[in-house]
């Protein structure tokens, strides 16, 4: 979906059609020559997307993710910034506010879950859980949603976040994610 949308702003930018599988536009004679230049530029910008860099696919899974909480109807705040008892600001992707029952819960996103993404969280989540202002007094949880589809979990990395009391929700099961996210 993400990719969809990337393509249609490209297709608005330079005034194009998708039909089918062909992208068009439609041309007056007086300016044929801008047309000529705006379908070309179009086209060599999608065709960029087909070589889409590390960091694009991180803000397209990114993306998905925001795009299935909002579609879940699942509220909560993103990108939002923290500081830990070190003083060290850290970014977290999504924030579920607690409730009286429930604790905050703490998200983080991860295109490629690793050993090392899983340690940077878990000191994350250390430094900040104690800095949380809690009405229920229960500790906020931290939960990290790794794109499993397109990058197994290693062992290494569940075994470091299940010692660190971090869960992983795997984007492959997205019924979990939802279960777990609303409960």
């Amino acid at each position: 979906k993400a990719r969809s949308i990337l393509i249609q702003n490209v297709l608005n930018q330079f005034n194009l059609v998708l039909d089918g599988e062909e992208i068009v536009t439609n041309v007056k004679n007086n300016s044929f020559a801008q047309s000529k230049h705006n379908l070309i530029q179009g086209i060599l910008k999608i065709y960029d997307l087909t070589l889409t860099t590390k960091s694009n696919v991180s803000r397209l899974f990114y993306e998905e993710v925001f795009d299935f909480l909002y579609n879940e109807e699942i509220l909560g705040s993103a990108k939002v910034s923290v500081s830990g008892e070190s003083g060290i600001k850290y970014f977290i992707d999504f924030i579920l506010p607690e409730t009286k029952s429930k604790p905050e819960k703490l998200i983080n996103f991860a295109n490629h879950l690793d050993f090392n993404k899983v340690t940077t969280d878990a000191f994350m989540y250390r430094d900040v859980k104690h800095n949380r202002p809690s009405r229920s007094g229960l500790a906020p949880q931290m939960l990290i949603v790794a794109n499993d589809v397109e990058h197994p979990i290693t062992a290494k990395a569940r075994q470091a976040a299940e010692h660190e009391h971090l869960s992983i929700l795997h984007w492959s099961d997205k019924d979990r994610i939802k279960a777990i996210l609303t409960q």
